[in-house]
């Protein structure tokens, strides 16, 4: 999903944008409810934040429809979806693929 779609299904709820609506009550109280207390991918416990896991449900989420992760993970996980690296909007098989990243940023001691 673009950041124009984005922007504009956030426009639906009567957001002026997707930035405006990160900077909400709803999502602040949301995201506060639902963080974790350490990156999915990586196990780190700083700059955390909650990343989408679909925009099917944006203004509208369920804690399935969203993950804790680092800041550095999440840049991480933006660059390869602009890299063309994309999961399907389901949370089941994104969750899968922020496994593959964990594994790719982090991988097991052979």
């Amino acid at each position: 999903m673009t950041d124009r779609s984005v922007d504009h299904l956030s426009r639906r709820y009567g957001y002026k944008s997707y930035q405006d609506y990160l900077n909400g009550d709803w999502w602040r109280r949301f995201s506060d409810s639902v963080r974790d207390s350490e990156c999915y991918c990586c196990g780190g416990r700083c700059d955390l934040v909650v990343h989408h896991l679909t925009y099917n449900t944006l203004c509208r989420e369920r804690e399935e429809d969203v993950v804790t992760v680092c800041g550095g993970c999440h840049e991480e996980i933006h660059l390869l979806i602009k890299d063309g690296v994309r999961a399907l909007e389901a949370p089941s098989v994104h969750r899968d693929f922020h496994v593959a990243v964990a594994n790719s940023l982090f991988p097991e001691d052979e």
